[in-house]
């Protein structure tokens, strides 16, 4: 308690008065009345705050009042948290607890900032002592679990220590010892550093729980631990307080000098430390050594002596114990006067304090003392008393019941007087009804006219919502139309790409296959062409401007045309600016632009003729301009060329639409487009467009962060540096370890593109196929593949829903899933990736591609296997991609926290208690973490065992048997094959002991 109270003040202030320093406070009075500064007038408001609380001085309120109310005038956050972490020390050592508690979340309410992650940890801990002191325990559970959340966002591993022990300590409150026991040891594997106070506390604290639990050998070895600790770092309270404990425990075990020796210790130390209880303590169990030593004289002075230090106490059932001990001395002296004297008053105290065991202990003492001294009559009457003991205790209720009837007396008193001063508001009331009937007659004109405004609003609003149905409609349109087109061109182009990688065809061969190819290229942008306009007209298409190498991108675009122009002997010039400057810009919008113009410039210029590109950049708007020779445009019709499809007459091929999507994303980048040239000579179209930041709102740059398709965490392993026993498997896990394959699955509605697909990976996969997504989902959940490939859009069940279910069920949470599609553009692959899916491939799709992408997951998967493989413990963070795999691998480690260790938890067993079978566990894992449920059993418990080796000091089949071997030579033999040492050799060399 001491030290509570202690680091409490001491976390607040660095070094303050105990009592009331004259010059100090006229000090800092001129402080607050003289300073310039707003924030000293806080800092000096807050030290007189101390000053006064010190001082005993209810002026510790009104200073602090004052600190708030400044603070929040000058939105000073560090200057308000200090307040209400001070005002919640007040309430805490006034045992104002629920005030302390609701003052201390005040606190934590102003630190949401991570720099206030330490303030976050201060508030939240004594925000959960206060709770704690009011046995309220679940919500302070909630605040010192939330300590440990807190301190994870940051990695302090000191911090996280400390929200466990607290937690530990918060069961033991509640008797709670075995989960005491549980947080104690998870807050020792955060003390990363030995030699800490904190260490030694968190090892007396486990010595106390296994007080509580009846084990001395252990209580001694971690007193012992403590000890050693506070002794490297010279803490004399701490030293001295393991004195106390050994000294009391030797006592139990009847080691009365060996006690007496901790005791002296620790009593020349707390002489001089003004600690009443803590003496009294000392000395009570001082008393008890001599006198169990025969020496009742020196034991009569050290119990006299705690008896006037505890004189009045209350709440501590100290008293009780010492003055039943004193009783028990003055019996051993034949002195039964006084023997009942100290039984009586050992009662009297055990019964103001209520505990149970202590009333029932003095009342059996006192009926001997009455037997020995031949009063049986009392004797006998003090008895049934023990036998009755209940009336006693019921005699403190009556009395807490009888102060709780007249709380409630005076609480009806207050209502009357609340009911009359309500009687004479209700005149008061009357006079203002009557400026309400007028209000209320202003306020209705007003809502007549509001609900005109409204019924126009609405009606405008509908036919918006009509128009947007109507253009999202016209995009769903453009959109089915794309998919049905890359489907046939998927089937087209894929079979060229086939032939044309064929050794030996003929020129010829070549030479029509390439036309082919080229034509469904040109198709397939035709589509993305009119997929874009329709985007636009809708307002779907955003931009999403980055900082980038303007003029790298555009002699990019722009040199992938010269070989286009030499087939057709065009003279082909680039006047592109060599500097490397970033500009703000979007390179699709840019790309498109220039793609289309000089696309159109080749497309209209003769043999013989001659293009020119140029790109500048003057101030912050850059500048491009693409010319070619060729026939002029009459000047009527120059403000028609940006029309989709134009023609000028039957003998003139159009312009398609090129034009009319250059025109639209000019005007989306706040540019301009000019055209300009003479009926024959050079034609010259020129783009302005802005690149600076300024000239763009927020919503237009790109996200800081690409959306990544997870690739997975998830791999496959073949092998692991042990060896399992055929019998230890099941047949299922047998046959999949003879498998030389990854399964494949393939879902897609069109038997075309299924037998595609599949004559890309018969060789070197299992193929299986599904026709829709409903029998997709069925023949994962049973044969739980490797890679699934999916088409989204397919006829009930379509590609998303498919992703969406399989991500969400344990089974096949873990399975990289490959979504294949015609609807093209980054809206359409959020959606798909949104959903959990791996990767997505748009139609057509080159086959090396996707082969490659059905590779990658595959190799990634064996990486991070490897991984695994020398990971200590499991750790579903970095094994899993998928929240469900994640809480999958949370739920296999609670499993294994709890049934590791027993000898017939099995992989049957382990399959049952997770709620698989036991075919789709062994893939599930097998994907996961790349071993069979039988070779993760055994390897956890090797490991598990490694951890209790390193600790030193034990004995090699107790080892095994306590991680759930039944024969210590196959425990030894297991153990060999997976670390490369025997466990007494590994302990040799791995022992911290």
């Amino acid at each position: 308690m001491r030290r509570l109270f202690l680091l409490l003040v001491l976390a607040l202030s660095f070094t303050f008065s105990f009592s009331q320093d004259r010059s100090k406070v006229d000090s800092l009075t001129n402080i607050l009345h003289n300073s310039d500064y707003d924030t000293a007038k806080v800092f000096a408001l807050k030290w007189l705050a101390w000053e006064y609380y010190f001082a005993g001085s209810d002026s510790t309120d009104y200073f602090l009042d004052r600190m708030v109310d400044l603070s929040k005038d000058l939105n000073y956050t560090k200057g308000l948290w200090d307040a209400y972490n001070i005002k919640g020390v007040v309430y805490y050592t006034d045992a104002a607890y629920d005030s302390a508690t609701i003052t201390f979340n005040k606190a934590f309410a102003l630190s949401t900032d991570d720099k206030y992650s330490k303030e976050k940890i201060y508030s939240l801990k004594y925000s959960g002592e206060s709770l704690k002191r009011s046995a309220k325990f679940k919500a302070a559970d909630s605040c010192f679990k939330r300590i440990v959340e807190v301190a994870k966002t940051s990695n302090d591993s000191t911090s996280i220590a400390k929200g466990y022990k607290a937690v530990a300590q918060n069961h033991y409150a509640q008797g709670d010892f075995r989960a005491a026991l549980k947080y104690h040891f998870k807050a020792d594997t955060f003390m990363v550093n030995d030699i800490t106070i904190d260490h030694a506390e968190n090892f007396q604290n486990i010595a106390h729980v296994y007080n509580a639990l009846d084990n001395p050998k252990a209580e001694m070895r971690y007193y012992k631990e403590a000890l050693k600790i506070y002794e490297k770092m010279d803490d004399k309270y701490g030293i001295n307080a393991i004195y106390k404990s050994l000294g009391a425990m030797e006592n139990a075990n009847k080691n009365h000098n060996q006690a007496r020796e901790y005791l002296e210790k620790s009593y020349s130390y707390f002489k001089d430390y003004n600690d009443p209880l803590m003496l009294a303590g000392i000395e009570y169990q001082l008393g008890l050594s001599h006198h169990s030593l025969g020496n009742t004289d020196q034991a009569l002075v050290y119990y006299n002596q705690a008896a006037s230090r505890v004189e009045g106490t209350e709440g501590s059932s100290l008293p009780a114990n010492l003055y039943r001990d004193m009783g028990r001395l003055f019996g051993s002296r034949n002195e039964p006067d006084k023997s009942i004297l100290y039984f009586k008053k050992a009662l009297d105290n055990a019964l103001r304090v209520g505990n149970i065991q202590s009333i029932e202990l003095a009342l059996e003492a006192l009926s001997d003392a009455y037997f020995a001294k031949g009063d049986y009559r009392e004797a006998y009457n003090t008895l049934k008393r023990h036998g009755f003991y209940n009336d006693s205790i019921n005699v403190i209720y009556r009395d807490k019941a009888l102060h709780e009837l007249e709380a409630k007396y005076q609480t009806e008193k207050n209502e009357k007087q609340i009911d009359l001063l309500t009687a004479q508001n209700e005149l008061a009331q009357n006079e203002k009804k009557t400026q309400l009937y007028i209000l209320l007659g202003i306020v209705l004109i007003v809502l007549v006219i509001a609900v005109v405004f409204y019924v126009l609003y609405r009606n405008r609003q509908k036919l918006t919502k009509k128009l947007r149905q109507l253009d999202s409609a016209r995009s769903h349109f453009f959109a089915n139309i794309s998919h049905e087109f890359r489907t046939p061109l998927t089937l087209i182009k894929s079979p060229v790409e086939k032939q044309l990688a064929q050794p030996g065809l003929s020129v010829e061969m070549q030479t029509d296959l390439k036309v082919i190819n080229q034509n469904a290229d040109r198709l397939l942008a035709l589509v993305d062409q009119l997929l874009d306009l329709s985007k636009l007209e809708s307002g779907h298409l955003q931009l999403r401007v980055a900082h980038a190498d303007l003029f790298s991108d555009i002699r990019a675009m722009a040199s992938a045309f010269r070989y286009l122009a030499e087939q057709k002997s065009i003279g082909y010039t680039l006047l592109i600016d060599d500097t490397t400057n970033l500009y703000w810009y979007d390179r699709d919008v840019v790309e498109k632009i220039t793609v289309n113009l000089l696309s159109n410039a080749i497309k209209y210029t003769g043999e013989s003729g001659e293009v020119k590109l140029t790109a500048t950049v003057a101030g912050n708007r850059f500048k491009l301009s693409v010319k070619n020779t060729g026939e002029g445009i009459p000047k009527e019709e120059i403000d028609r060329i940006f029309e989709r499809f134009y023609q000028t007459d039957d003998s003139h091929e159009g312009v398609g639409i090129g034009l009319a999507l250059v025109h639209e994303l000019t005007t989306l980048h706040k540019g301009h487009l000019n055209y300009s040239g003479e009926e024959s000579g050079w034609l010259e179209f020129v783009v302005t467009l802005p690149v600076d930041r300024a000239s763009f709102s927020t919503g237009e740059f790109a996200t800081p962060e690409r959306i990544k398709a997870v690739t997975g965490s998830r791999a496959t392993i073949n092998s692991h540096p042990y060896s399992s026993p055929v019998n230890d498997q099941h047949p299922d896990e047998q046959s999949e370890n003879d498998a030389t394959h990854p399964t494949l699955l393939i879902v897609d509605d069109n038997t075309d593109i299924r037998k595609l697909v599949k004559g890309l990976f018969d060789t070197d996969y299992k193929v299986l196929e599904a026709e829709n997504g409903r029998l997709g989902i069925e023949i994962a959940l049973q044969t739980i593949p490797d890679v699934i490939i999916s088409d989204i859009m397919m006829p009930g069940v379509d590609g998303v829903e498919l992703a969406a279910t399989l991500k969400q069920d344990e089974r096949t949470s873990h399975i990289p899933i490959i979504l294949l599609t015609a609807k093209a553009g980054e809206a359409n692959e959020l959606i798909g990736l949104e959903t959990g899916a791996d990767d997505y491939v748009v139609k057509p799709f080159g086959n090396e591609l996707l082969k490659v992408k059905v590779k990658n997951l595959v190799n990634i998967r064996a990486q991070l296997h490897k991984r695994y493989s020398r990971e200590l413990v499991l750790s579903p963070k970095e094994v899993t991609v998928t929240s469900t795999d994640e809480k999958f691998l949370q739920r296999v480690q609670a499993l294994f926290d709890e049934k590791l260790t027993d000898p017939q938890f099995n992989a049957q067993v382990f399959s049952t208690e997770i709620g698989m079978s036991r075919m789709q566990l062994h893939r599930k894992l097998k994907a996961l973490v790349g071993c069979t449920t039988s070779e993760l059993i055994r390897s956890q418990r090797l490991k598990l065992a490694a951890q209790l080796l390193q600790k030193g000091g034990v004995n090699m089949s107790e080892v095994g048997y306590t991680v759930g071997f039944n024969d210590p030579s196959y425990f030894s033999k297991c153990f060999k094959e997976f670390y490369g040492h025997s466990p007494s050799e590994y302990a040799e060399s791995h022992s911290t002991g």
